[in-house]
């Protein structure tokens, strides 16, 4: 869509990019500020035919003085005639021109007021999912390192228990050795071979 300008004007739907965080904030910044210098130009038209009314309105009171003073001018009357309606149609057309403008700013000015909102909304969104995310990586993480305690505990305790059984069974063996030895020695010393 293009202005009366052929230059390019705002319109109802803009797309931006999504970002980590929401949208491109370049490219809110740049459609804000187009959406700003749109309304600044249509702002400044409108003076500028407002201008042009209060001239005009001048002028007519100058020419309707100028009827006064010589009632009987037929040019000056037919003059003042023409003027009033020439004055008429441009304010006309002036006040058309003037409701196009404002109606195209207040549309865009609330399509940037929704597409802000929907940024906040989307930010707001990902910023609560972040914090979701966070938390349940770390209720995993500590799950994770519960168990890890829990499972270094078991195999704590099952070495324990070995180490247990292995200087049991150690204990047993050296008792065993030590009675052989002892039996051995004293059949050496019995001379039974």
């Amino acid at each position: 869509m293009t202005d009366r300008k052929g230059e390019g004007a705002m319109t109802a739907q803009v797309m931006f990019q999504n970002e980590i965080n929401g949208y491109d904030r370049d490219q809110v910044d740049k459609y804000v500020s187009r959406l700003s210098e749109a309304y600044q130009t249509a702002y400044d038209e409108n003076q500028a035919i407002r201008a042009s009314y209060s001239n005009l309105i001048e002028e007519y009171r100058k020419l309707e003085e100028q009827v006064k003073e010589k009632p009987n001018s037929r040019c000056v009357a037919k003059t003042v005639m023409q003027t009033e309606t020439l004055a008429q149609k441009i304010i006309d057309e002036a006040h058309i021109e003037a409701e196009k403008l404002k109606a195209e700013a207040l549309r865009v000015i609330d399509s940037a007021y929704e597409k802000v909102a929907e940024i906040e909304a989307k930010a707001r969104k990902l910023t609560n999912n972040a914090f979701s995310k966070k938390a349940g990586a770390e209720s995993a993480a500590q799950r994770i390192v519960d168990e890890a305690h829990i499972e270094a505990d078991r195999l704590i305790s099952q070495a324990n228990s070995n180490i247990s059984k292995a200087q049991e069974i150690f204990g047993l063996t050296m008792a065993e050795i030590q009675n052989l030895l002892s039996f051995n020695v004293s059949r050496v010393n019995s001379g039974v071979a």
